[in-house]
């Protein structure tokens, strides 16, 4: 997938989302101008974006459709300065963080479909980023299964009604015991978060099976 990315990148130059310059997916011009994370409502979660922003919009569109890998090297970094911050702010406790980064699991039949997470993309492009920060002391690993997701579920961007989220994301999530210790960080990874609802299942079936810190970073809110 990877290999041929590159060959269509090379055949087909990039453009970029804001601009349709040449060159790359955002050029360093536009991704000084997108649009900052508003506050989440869910004190827990951090968000490097606002989705309001067309740029991102298209990105998002991008990794989950397209060029995924690409797209999630481009929000990785964002998303660990992201979390650096909000994890200074935040957890009670003196850094370095040593945590386990989870990405919110498709469905079986929605990862068939698509042949990636996206959320698994943009987990080990943070990490990486993060590792490669001369200034923070944050040390994560990517765990793949803690979570998984039981059954298949309706995209939540169709779904308006927050009543009606909350219902088709319920109780779709298993966590897999004795995979990391419970007193481990754990840091739930998306894409985007609106209501916060699938993240806010997640981390209910975590509190349930007894890990206590559980945050969240998404590329955008």
């Amino acid at each position: 997938m990877q290999i041929l990315e590159r060959l269509l990148s090379y055949i087909f130059p990039d453009s970029c989302v804001g601009c349709a310059a040449r060159g790359s997916l955002l050029c360093p011009s536009c991704e000084k101008q997108i649009l900052p994370a508003r506050k989440n409502s869910e004190e827990y979660i951090s968000s490097a974006f606002s989705f309001a922003d067309k740029k991102v919009q298209r990105l998002v569109w991008l990794l989950k459709y397209k060029n995924g890998q690409r797209v999630a090297d481009i929000l990785g970094p964002h998303m660990a300065r992201s979390l650096e911050v909000f994890l200074k702010k935040n957890v009670q406790q003196k850094l370095p963080v040593h945590g386990i980064v989870v990405p919110i699991p498709l469905s079986k039949e929605r990862y068939r479909e698509r042949g990636y997470n996206q959320a698994e993309l943009l987990a080990r492009s943070m990490v990486n980023a993060s590792n490669q920060f001369p200034s923070s002391n944050l040390s994560f690993r990517v765990e793949t299964h803690v979570l998984t997701k039981t059954h298949n579920t309706f995209a939540q961007a169709k779904v308006r009604q927050r009543t009606v989220r909350q219902k088709n994301i319920s109780d779709c999530f298993l966590v897999q015991a004795g995979r990391v210790s419970v007193s481990s960080i754990i840091i739930l990874v998306d894409d985007v978060t609106t209501t916060g609802t699938t993240l806010t299942e997640a981390r209910k079936a975590l509190k349930k099976a007894g890990f206590q810190y559980v945050y969240a970073q998404t590329a955008a809110h």
